[in-house]
């Protein structure tokens, strides 16, 4: 209602405060993203916290809390094996917000997904075979 409202009438004199509540409202909408992501974050379901992050960047580009995305992108991407995608991300962290505290912790999710997977490797049945 607040678009149609200020596509049909231009020049009304609510345009800034519809404006703001639009912006607000885009805010709320991506917020509850963020949050459905961050539930699968924790509970290590990379795919499901991959999806609704990379749906928030492509619908919600001014995201505030970018940092944050990235950096849980970069882990997802890192759970699920695409580690080309994770470091993409990684390095997009570095680049927008190279003062990030999530940055070290980026890498250090980093180490303990690989040694995790070096783990597992050992153990398996396959590695037994060799």
């Amino acid at each position: 209602a607040f678009l149609t409202l200020n596509e049909q009438y231009p020049r009304n004199p609510y345009r800034t405060e519809v404006e703001y509540r639009i912006q607000r409202c885009r805010d709320v909408i991506a917020g509850h993203e963020f949050l459905v992501a961050d539930f699968y974050f924790r509970k290590e379901a990379y795919y499901g916290t991959v999806e609704r992050l990379t749906g928030l960047l492509k619908d919600f580009p001014d995201y505030r809390e970018k940092d944050e995305v990235y950096y849980r992108l970069a882990v997802g991407y890192k759970g699920l094996g695409q580690d080309e995608n994770a470091q993409e991300y990684l390095d997009l962290l570095k680049r927008d917000y190279p003062e990030s505290d999530l940055i070290e912790e980026a890498e250090e999710m980093f180490e303990d997904i690989m040694e995790e997977r070096a783990e597992k490797a050992e153990t398996s049945p396959e590695a037994d075979e060799e």
